[in-house]
């Protein structure tokens, strides 16, 4: 983990990736969808590219509803009104019925002076809502560890199929978000990861009400590395405290599974790959001491 936290925000990610995809040479021999579905590195054929334009479109209206209703002092409504025009004129390169026209037409609708804008409400968007931004080796790192607890899930047969399929759809959809990053923003990676850390909870705790009919041994310590990898994701993109909280507000419900789960014999591993990360062991003791 990196020890220099960078805080970006929601504005702040849309000027620069509009910022990167208006540096496109334009063609009148290059629609809009094949310009951007080229920035993206995605075939612009595919549902994928689909979902990315929608993805593009509700992060602008996001961020148009915040400018509309925020009481910010330093938003005036000459201001308001200006912003939100430029919004407008950077959704109008995904507006359905403009991604035939010609780049070299379509990349001039949006000026500079559009995306300053935005860029100008970032304190205000920070204000709101303030988000860490991970670095590529942090990517990386989650990617990893994701991609080898996926290949878990998907040769062993230990979770109901429901709950399986719930824990591998989440988790295949952050590799998705990680990989285009740039694209959902850190906001949705958070709260993406903030999702699969509530189902990973209740799939725990139905494994201990229900026992086999939910998870059978293997398929609970299945469960606690799925919950440790969330931890590891989430103090690495949720800006602190929060990152803190999350990580505490799961220990302090999972501890008593956790008791539970280290009695669990998983063939070919030892005890110490059943425990929840040591930091929280540690940092529990470290504040008993202080109590004390």
């Amino acid at each position: 983990m990196s020890g220099k936290i960078i805080i970006t925000d929601s504005a702040e990610e849309i000027s620069l990736l509009w910022g990167k995809i208006q540096r496109l040479r334009g063609s009148s021999a290059v629609a809009t969808w094949e310009a951007i579905s080229t920035f993206m590195n995605v075939k612009n054929e595919s549902l994928l590219f689909t979902e990315l334009l929608g993805v593009l479109a509700r992060r602008l209206s996001q961020l148009r509803q915040l400018v509309l209703t925020t009481k910010h002092p330093a938003v005036g409504e000459t201001y308001r009104t200006q912003l939100s025009g430029s919004i407008d004129a950077l959704g109008s390169w995904i507006t359905p019925s403009n991604l035939n026209n010609d780049w070299s037409f379509m990349k001039d609708k949006v000026h500079r002076s559009d995306i300053g804008l935005v860029a100008s409400f970032g304190h205000v968007a920070r204000a709101h809502r303030p988000l860490r931004l991970v670095s590529e080796e942090e990517v990386k790192g989650i990617v990893e560890q994701i991609t080898v607890l996926l290949e878990e899930l998907e040769t062993e047969n230990e979770l109901v199929p429901w709950a399986s399929q719930m824990i591998r759809s989440s988790l295949t959809q952050t590799l998705i978000i990680l990989r285009y990053l740039p694209i959902f923003g850190h906001e949705v990676l958070v709260d993406g990861l903030g999702d699969l850390k509530e189902k990973t909870y209740f799939l725990q705790v139905e494994s201990e009400k229900k026992g086999d009919q939910i998870a059978t041994p293997q398929g609970k310590a299945t469960l606690l590395k799925t919950a440790n990898v969330v931890i590891f994701a989430l103090n690495l993109v949720a800006v602190p405290p929060q990152a803190e909280e999350y990580s505490w507000w799961y220990a302090s419900k999972a501890m008593g599974l956790y008791e539970n789960f280290l009695t669990i014999e998983h063939s070919g591993d030892d005890d110490e790959n059943q425990r929840m990360p040591n930091a929280l062991p540690a940092k529990k003791k470290e504040d008993d001491e202080q109590e004390q």
